[in-house]
């Protein structure tokens, strides 16, 4: 076998050398999942269209069977959506006036009224947002089924109760009386009552209480406005990020200095990991007091602050980051992230 020889040797160890201190200075990088608001968005003609500004909305009777009972699941489910930090996403024109502006206007029914005089009822009415739209099934039937899973010998019928709703729904921006989201929620409940009662295998979900055909008619109706709520309410999406236990960037600190700023980022990194976002703060915020310049040192501390909803600390934090190391893509994306959030924030009136 042939023999490195010495100028190889020498070459191959001050490599390793090199990698063992970059690796040195890298320090070590954990990811961590957080959760983090996320607007409410829709697609319409190809275009994503964002939701957050819309707070304040009027709900119009629905047409077709039990249009009423619809429009009013809307309302509830809207004046109990809370986000955030527990306050009302949502702000309502109460029916009464919305009726009596639609009088105004000579208007019978939503659902032909062209864009122009959306929006000047949008303007009387001072609401972001009108929701109209039709129920296309509000139905309930009896049926005796075979017992499919008999707990006894016997054979036997099963009292079956089925219950589905069905409606189109639109949800019109005033400021252009445009549709921003058309959406048709459905939901079906089936409860069973068998003569020997019923076996839960296992993994099977829990069976419907058997209930009377209204009960079911409704807790189906409100299950068809929750969906429809959702689609247009801010929600938490969980989103992984990298937070590191060692400085980097330029430094004048001696190694012993250097050495300290470490324990505190490493320190750092297990009160984040413990999700003690708040006890975090201190050693990073001694971290970036000490390392300016350190990136890793101020994304660290933009995740603390973002975690403990000082939303323009962290924005600040994240932009200083970025622009000393403007290809780092934790950096870049968590900007975007933290001005989604402040946008968010300013639409929503947290």
């Amino acid at each position: 076998m042939k023999r490195l020889s010495d100028d190889s040797r020498w070459s191959m160890a001050k490599t390793l050398m090199i990698i063992l201190l970059l690796w040195s200075f890298s320090g070590c990088t954990h990811r961590i999942t957080i959760q983090v608001p996320e607007p409410p968005k829709a697609q319409t003609g190809g275009q994503t269209i964002d939701l957050s500004k819309y707070h304040t909305v009027a709900v119009a009777d629905f047409d077709g069977p039990s249009g009423f009972d619809i429009s009013r699941y809307l309302e509830q489910e809207l004046i109990q959506f809370r986000y955030a930090d527990s306050k009302p996403h949502f702000t309502l024109v109460t029916r009464d006036q919305l009726q009596k502006v639609m009088k105004e206007f000579g208007i019978q029914s939503l659902g032909t009224t062209d864009q122009n005089t959306v929006k000047k009822m949008g303007k009387v009415l001072n609401t972001d947002a009108i929701i109209t739209g039709n129920v296309t099934h509000y139905s309930g039937e009896e049926l005796l089924v075979p017992d499919t899973k008999l707990v006894t010998t016997n054979t036997g019928m099963c009292h079956q109760r089925r219950a589905y709703v069905a409606f189109n729904v639109a949800f019109i921006g005033t400021e252009d009386g445009q549709i921003k989201v058309a959406e048709s929620p459905d939901s079906e409940l089936i409860a069973k009552q068998c003569p020997g009662g019923h076996i839960q295998l296992p993994g099977e979900p829990a069976p419907e209480p058997f209930q009377s055909l209204a009960q079911m008619q409704k807790k189906a109706a409100i299950k068809g406005a929750k969906q429809f709520v959702a689609m247009v309410s801010p929600h938490f999406v969980d989103v992984e990020i990298t937070v590191r236990d060692k400085s980097d960037g330029p430094t004048n600190l001696s190694s012993a200095e250097e050495n300290a700023v470490n324990r505190q980022m490493k320190s750092g990194w297990e009160f984040a990991r413990a999700k003690n976002w708040q006890r975090a703060l201190g050693p990073w915020s001694d971290v970036v007091k000490k390392k300016p310049e350190c990136p890793a040192c101020l994304f660290n501390l933009g995740v603390a602050a973002e975690m403990t909803a000082d939303l323009e600390r962290a924005k600040e934090l994240y932009e200083r980051a970025a622009a000393l190391q403007p290809l780092e893509t934790d950096y870049v994306q968590a900007v975007s992230r933290i001005e989604n959030r402040l946008k968010l924030k300013s639409g929503t009136r947290l």
